[in-house]
């Protein structure tokens, strides 16, 4: 019997790993209409720019749920590329680069 090989692109691991990390990370269940709620956020300003990562991927905080959560969207496929650990006592993972010296 042969087996079939299912091709993953590069967008359907983005969302896989998306979803994991909200789950590990906040607790939310990314399921279809909750991940395009979130993109929405992003695409229609309502979310926060923290940081720019490079021209395609850049860091947004939007509040989901009563918190505030933090994720990586890529701009090129439209989809969030993960869920980045929640800031604590206002800085964190997603904070601005430190200066390098």
């Amino acid at each position: 019997m042969r087996r079939r090989s299912f091709v993953v692109t590069k967008t359907v691991a983005q969302r896989a790993h998306a979803r994991r990390r909200a789950l590990e990370r906040y607790g939310i269940v990314l399921n279809k209409e909750a991940r395009r709620a979130m993109v929405e956020a992003v695409r229609s300003g309502r979310a926060r720019l923290v940081h720019r990562r490079s021209n395609r991927v850049a860091t947004y905080e939007i509040e989901w749920e009563g918190r505030t959560v933090l994720l990586s969207y890529d701009r090129k496929r439209g989809t969030i590329v993960t869920f980045l650990p929640p800031r604590k006592g206002g800085l964190g993972a997603a904070a601005a680069p430190q200066e390098v010296r």
